[in-house]
């Protein structure tokens, strides 16, 4: 705790990491908020839908876990060989899950939704926003992918920049494809999903 060059160090990859972790984890946050006015249903569909992109998720961040330490690894020894076909082992692993759950959330929304509950209500509310949402997982899982091998190679700032685009492009297409705003259509539940999925390709593209 003495070496302040070390605390320096540490701080300044520390907290971009974090508040990215913050942003990242606000998508579907963004959502719920943001269709509070279409009604209780509305909300319970995304929160419904949301527990089984909470479980990508985690298994997304399971593969970019092994993946940063095998990074972290082989930049400090030098080993740019082996950090790229670390990347391309996570990026294969990330793309077989996200497909494997894109195709189910297409052939079985309804059945999903209903895993987590019993209201036709929320499961029919849910259904197109499902279908929608799980092309998001992809375009995430991808970008997590991508960021923690960054970061692991010691940029911190490029993924928080990323992130940042991403939640402020979620927000202001959430707002236009809601509401229709912006002179965007009025879509409901769905136009919250297509943000989604836009937001996520974008903060991947940067």
């Amino acid at each position: 705790m003495n070496n302040k060059v070390f605390l320096r160090r540490m701080l300044a990859l520390a907290f971009p990491i974090a508040m990215q972790n913050l942003l990242s984890s606000c998508g579907y946050l963004i959502d719920t908020a943001m269709v509070t006015s279409l009604g209780n249903v509305a909300i319970s569909a995304i929160g419904v839908a949301s527990r089984w992109s909470f479980l990508m998720n985690v298994t997304t961040f399971g593969v970019c876990s092994g993946c940063a330490t095998l990074i972290a690894q082989s930049w400090g020894a030098g080993d740019h060989r082996t950090i790229r076909r670390t990347t391309g082992l996570a990026l294969t692993a990330v793309c077989g899950i996200g497909l494997v759950y894109i195709t189910m959330a297409q052939i079985f929304p309804a059945q999903m939704m209903a895993f987590f509950t019993g209201e036709q209500a929320v499961i029919e509310a849910g259904t197109g926003y499902i279908r929608i949402a799980s092309l998001s997982i992809l375009f995430s899982g991808l970008s997590l992918v991508v960021s923690t091998a960054v970061r692991s190679t010691e940029d911190v700032t490029t993924p928080f920049i990323a992130s940042t685009f991403g939640v402020v492009s979620n927000c202001l297409l959430n707002y236009g494809l809601i509401y229709g705003n912006f002179g965007l259509p009025a879509m409901g539940l769905e136009g919250a999903a297509i943000a989604t999925v836009v937001a996520m390709a974008i903060q991947l593209a940067i």
